[in-house]
């Protein structure tokens, strides 16, 4: 997933996750041309040493890197290590939306299938 991801989708992920991060932090990113793969290796050491001269508040970020990194045994040689996300089923509680699922699904049934 994050592996994959260009500066431009890096820097909108972690607007997202109120960092406290400003456009000047931002900015650096884009003009390092840091991508997900490259974020994923910085230490807290380069990301206060120059060309990023982040502040020593980015250190929480590094922090909370390794605890998500922790936290999923992620070992990063392959992402097929993270774990999947179960997905969740609601039930129905619409009346008018159970009822036109009901008609469709009986519909649909009943269409010949032509192969």
């Amino acid at each position: 997933m994050i592996e994959n991801w260009d500066t431009d989708t890096l820097v909108d992920f972690l607007k997202e996750q109120n960092l406290k991060l400003d456009k000047n932090d931002l900015g650096i990113l884009h003009k390092q041309k840091v991508d997900s793969q490259a974020f994923l290796k910085l230490t807290e050491e380069k990301l206060l040493a120059p060309p990023y001269n982040f502040s020593g508040m980015y250190i929480l970020l590094v922090q909370e890197l390794e605890k998500g990194i922790e936290k999923y045994s992620i070992d990063g040689n392959s992402i097929s290590t993270i774990r999947q996300f179960p997905l969740k089923t609601y039930p129905l509680e619409d009346k008018e939306l159970t009822t036109m699922y009901k008609r469709n699904k009986g519909r649909l049934g009943n269409m010949p299938c032509y192969t």
